[in-house]
C-alpha cells in the first residue's frame, strides 16, 4: 500500500470516528438538558408527567 493511500485511509477513519464521537457528545448534552428540566419540574410541583427514583414514567 502506498503512502498516499495509507494516509487517505487513516484520514477517512479519523473523520468517521470524529463524527461518531461528536454525535455522542451532542446526545449527552441533550440528555443533561432534559434531566435538568425534569428536576426543575419536580421542584416546582407541576402536575405534568413525573419520574420516580427508578426513572420510570409515572402519569399523574
Amino acid at each position: 500500500m502506498s503512502g498516499v493511500a495509507l494516509f487517505l485511509y487513516g484520514a477517512g477513519v479519523t473523520i468517521v470516528v470524529a463524527a461518531a464521537v461528536g454525535v455522542l457528545v451532542y446526545a449527552a448534552v441533550l440528555d443533561g438538558r432534559y434531566e435538568r428540566e425534569m428536576r426543575e419540574r419536580m421542584r416546582s410541583g407541576r402536575p405534568d408527567d413525573r419520574y420516580d427514583s427508578s426513572r420510570e414514567l409515572v402519569r399523574s
